[in-house]
């Protein structure tokens, strides 16, 4: 735990800089360090659950403007390798019929589980 310049607990790291700042650092899933600055403790907690959040649920292999249908065309092309045939088939039908004309267009990070 942190510890603030009065002695206050802040929380898992996070510190009271002398010049009134609070920093806080974490490590993302892949390893890599990030810290911030923040001038209040609150935009300091805020900014660490958005970050942790965005880094559980983001994936760094596709990017970040990709639509619905180019995410399915991806997909299905990696199905083709483990499924059947007929499983396909099925599949594609499934998509073009009842979520390409309701959500194809839509970009895949903005999509609410209330639209599916």
């Amino acid at each position: 735990m942190g510890k603030g310049i009065k002695g206050k607990e802040l929380g898992v790291g996070i510190s009271h800089r002398s010049d009134d700042f609070f920093a806080r650092r974490f490590t993302t899933k892949y390893g890599q360090r990030k810290q911030k600055l923040f001038p209040k403790l609150q935009e300091c907690r805020q900014w660490l659950a958005d970050s942790q959040y965005q880094d559980e649920h983001s994936n760094l292999n596709f990017p970040e403007e990709m639509t619905v249908k180019a995410w399915f065309e991806y997909w299905i092309s990696m199905k083709k390798r483990t499924v059947r045939p007929n499983t396909v088939r099925n599949y594609t039908e499934h998509y073009k019929r009842n979520i390409d004309p309701v959500i194809g267009k839509l970009i895949l990070s903005e999509i609410k589980p209330i639209q599916c």
